[in-house]
């Protein structure tokens, strides 16, 4: 009678032993699915820089983010957040950059947290663009950035370049009203040397140099250009136009959205209330237009300094 009481006994024990294990292992296994439920610091970067590759940019914007949420000083993640704001698949294409990268803030935080090795490449590609720039600037008919603007490079000088804005940047008269006017005193010039001067940064107004502008009579008709001036911001001449640009098709300039546009020279027209300009198909015109003209495409001219 003993022994089958012993042995219902330890089916009894054996059969709570078991039921006890497979809930201490549940327990474990649910324990640690929950801890893998969390992504790791590894997993949202692997998984963002995919979102980069695949241009998927405010998906990897995010991803880096959660990152930072857990170490917000890893160098890496503001290199990506920078990859991904300007739209770029792979972070050696950032030497590729048409400005540089000095006032990105991402920038900025990534070589701030950068350790000695993200340090030097960061700065390596920085120092690609600026290269880059700087050797364009000196070659003409190149087409730079500069102040938000595509200039093109027309004439190189030691350590100067003259630039015009590569299309039509707005629409403006020559002059607030008709009447008999001269480049020097229109307000074109007053506009181009005051408010939109100020459109640049202070290290960009120091690299736009003041110029001694020649302001001869109109060609053809004699027209009083008056007094020459000092600007730093200037319209080109009749001649000016003629010189730098080989053909008509080379002065052609577009507005914004891509429509062919005519646009001012700082010489007179063929009266005094009336400058010259340069037509939609890109061909001088002496004769002008009134200077009340309200249309007139803006192509603004500067010398810049060139490091």
């Amino acid at each position: 009678m003993r022994k089958p009481i012993i042995l219902a006994l330890t089916v009894v024990i054996a059969i709570f032993s078991f039921a006890a294990l497979l809930i201490f292992t549940s327990a474990f296994i649910d324990q640690e699915i929950k801890a893998g439920a969390a992504p790791s610091f590894e997993s949202l970067m692997k998984r963002a820089w995919m979102f980069l590759e695949d241009e998927e940019w405010k998906r990897a914007d995010e991803y880096f983010d959660r990152v930072l949420d857990i170490g917000p000083e890893h160098a890496p993640a503001y290199l990506g957040k920078l990859c991904a704001e300007l739209k770029i698949k792979d972070e050696a294409d950032l030497a590729n950059h048409a400005v540089p990268l000095d006032d990105m803030r991402n920038y900025q935080r990534a070589l701030r947290f950068a350790d000695a090795r993200l340090s030097v490449k960061l700065e390596g590609y920085n120092q690609a663009i600026m290269s880059r720039i700087k050797e364009a600037g000196r070659q003409i008919g190149a087409v730079i950035q500069f102040g938000g603007y595509d200039w093109r490079v027309l004439d190189v000088q030691d350590n100067r370049a003259l630039i015009i804005t590569k299309d039509v940047i707005e629409k403006r008269p020559y002059n607030g009203k008709s009447e008999e006017v001269t480049w020097e005193t229109c307000t074109l010039r007053e506009y181009l040397n005051g408010e939109f001067l100020q459109k640049f940064t202070e290290e960009e107004q120091k690299r736009i140099a003041e110029t001694g502008i020649s302001n001869p009579n109109n060609p053809q008709n004699g027209t009083d250009g008056g007094n020459d001036t000092n600007d730093k911001i200037f319209l080109l001449s009749i001649e000016e136009a003629n010189r730098y640009f080989s053909s008509d098709s080379e002065r052609m300039a577009k507005e914004a959205d891509g429509t062919a546009s005519w646009w001012w020279l700082r010489s007179p027209g063929y009266y005094s209330y009336t400058a010259a300009r340069v037509s939609v198909v890109g061909y001088v015109t002496v004769y002008g237009l009134g200077v009340f003209t309200v249309d007139g495409g803006v192509r603004p001219a500067l010398w810049i300094n060139v490091p």
